[in-house]
């Protein structure tokens, strides 16, 4: 069977009925066009069955599902005869006249692949998040930010383990743009099923999606507003976006990334920031341009905090290079686990990951790692005070391999600097009255921040802030505008 559709610059759907296939089912999208644009393939029942991204990087442009063989694309499932639904998710903007798409579908045929291209064992589709890969109490290091070739990464899975093994990481998120690629699993580390969705508003990763029934209600949701007033550029992005972080919010963890970092910066004005957990801090601090939109992404973090509304920093390297490929004039890799996220976990599970950054027990760090005492350990960062009491909070740093400063920052204000040196500890003791919050961080010589540890606190219940992006980014752009 073969087909060809023009998709615009709205989501889109295209439909083929098969009959039921006894041993397997292949589809491929092709087009000339280099567009950032996903597709996603649902069955008759609505259940998501893979996801292709034919305009760029690359994997294969197909999905391949049988007895004995199934594509990283793909999810192994009970295949169904009936109408099958791909949605065509343009993740930026198309040139005029649109792109025409080529489908070609067969049933019952047989394909081999390179083994980076297949499954490798247990499929992350299948994968229980509430199962336990070590059981220990502690910090656990993974990234929640990263490519493969399977969107515009440069790694296939099989290198990027290699890369991930080498630098102990304990987990990792592969964020695909708008795509999972569900069948990959990882020997050296848990790996989390995400995404980046990708959207000219802005991008927001997704850590923790299930491939359930829900993703393909939100995109028909989203088609379906597209439809109503098509000739409104994007609204089947807002409608996407806002289902988003409605309907995923309570069960992923929902992040906006690299907000401040152009061209790829967040420019959602009217967005409801109640549905969102965490802000990328530190993102691919050796792209030219990200140590002073990290700076800014941490002056906003801190903003908001002093409005009463609280979100957490998290990191992710956002590599797509090889180890040995450099950006122009770095003298370090952009790789996976720079920067890294350290998470407070009672065991390493999916579950444990989310619920340890949705709550802040968590800190971002390159080179460093911390040793972290926060009332002899009664406190986890993230954690809100709810008495009235003195403060002792200790730090001790690892691994300082080049000149940077320790800084303790209460309600926004300097409370301590310390120059670092190899097994440096830091610590203050206040008292603070009223509402308040207090975080530990460390910056380089250029006064770039290298490690954020997220705010222990203490807050009025009667606090309400609105959190209407466009008032609090208004108000942010002005008292900030000597310095950015």
């Amino acid at each position: 069977m073969q087909k060809e559709i023009l998709i615009t610059g709205n989501i889109t759907s295209a439909f083929f009925d098969i009959e039921k296939p006894e041993e397997s089912i292949w589809v491929k999208i092709e087009t000339e066009e280099k567009v950032p644009m996903t597709v996603a393939l649902f069955n008759p029942e609505g259940i998501l069955c893979g996801n292709v991204t034919p305009g760029i990087g690359n994997f294969i442009r197909e999905i391949y599902i049988s007895k004995e063989v199934c594509t990283l694309t793909g999810l192994r499932h009970e295949l169904l005869g009936g109408r099958y639904r791909l949605f065509f998710l343009p993740g930026g903007s198309l040139e005029e006249g649109g792109c025409p798409v080529k489908i070609l579908v067969e049933t019952d045929s047989r394909k081999s692949y390179p083994s980076y291209y297949c499954y490798r064992g247990e499929s992350s589709g299948e994968l229980s998040f509430d199962t336990f890969y070590d059981r220990e109490e502690r910090y656990y290091k993974g990234d929640f930010h990263g490519h493969t070739i399977f969107s515009d990464g440069h790694n296939n899975i099989e290198e990027a383990a290699e890369i991930l093994a080498d630098r102990k990481m304990d987990f990792m998120t592969f964020t695909e743009h708008n795509a999972i690629a569900y069948g990959e699993s990882l020997p050296s580390c848990l790996l989390i099923p995400s995404l980046e969705l990708t959207l000219p508003i802005g991008h927001m990763n997704i850590h923790g999606i299930k491939p359930d029934k829900l993703l393909y209600e939100l995109l028909c949701m989203a088609e379906a507003d597209s439809g109503k007033a098509a000739e409104k550029e994007g609204i089947g992005y807002d409608a996407l976006w806002e289902g988003v972080t409605k309907f995923l919010s309570e069960e992923a963890n929902l992040s906006l990334n690299h907000m401040f970092l152009t061209p790829w910066q967040f420019c959602k004005e009217d967005c409801d920031l109640t549905g969102l957990h965490t802000i990328e801090v530190i993102c691919d601090p050796t792209y030219p341009d990200s140590p002073a939109a990290n700076d800014k992404a941490e002056a906003f973090l801190d903003f908001l905090w002093n409005r009463g509304l609280h979100l957490y920093g998290i990191g992710g390297s956002d590599s797509h290079n090889r180890r040995e490929e450099f950006y122009e004039n770095s003298t370090e890799p952009s790789i996976y686990g720079d920067p890294s996220t350290y998470v407070y976990c009672r065991g390493l599970s999916v579950n444990n990951l989310i619920k340890g950054i949705k709550a802040g027990n968590c800190y971002v760090a390159r080179y460093v790692e911390l040793d972290i005492s926060i009332c002899q350990g009664r406190y986890l960062p993230g954690n809100e005070i709810t008495v009235e009491e003195e403060i002792e909070y200790r730090v001790t740093v690892r691994n300082v391999v080049k000149p940077m400063y320790g800084v303790f920052w209460l309600n926004g204000g300097k409370l301590k600097e310390q120059l670092l040196t190899e097994g440096s500890e830091m610590s203050c003791q206040v008292y603070p009255n009223g509402d308040w919050w207090l975080r530990f961080g460390i910056y380089d010589e250029n006064r770039h921040v290298i490690c954020y540890v997220n705010p222990i606190y203490k807050s009025s219940k009667a606090q309400k802030p609105k959190p209407d992006f466009k008032i609090l980014w208004e108000e942010f752009r002005l008292k900030n505008a000597l310095h950015f």
